[in-house]
């Protein structure tokens, strides 16, 4: 279910709500005073695989004389 982020018309208050895709386009009062709301563009940062380089295995980089590698 995804997450979306609406901002209050009335006072001007920020939230997040689940909403089912179902109830996409349906209304979303504000939680502080039941006003309108209007959904806002969100933006996320995922990171992929390539986007920073490996430094091996384990807590220390899988270095020889790693303290946790017992």
């Amino acid at each position: 279910m995804p997450v979306y982020e609406y901002h209050c018309v009335e006072c001007a208050s920020t939230f997040e709500k689940l909403v089912p895709m179902s109830a996409n386009g349906e209304p979303s009062p504000c939680p502080e005073c039941g006003g309108r709301s209007d959904k806002q563009l969100s933006t996320i940062s995922l990171l992929g695989v390539d986007s920073a380089p490996s430094r091996g295995g384990g807590c220390c980089g899988g270095g020889g004389g790693c303290a946790c590698s017992s």
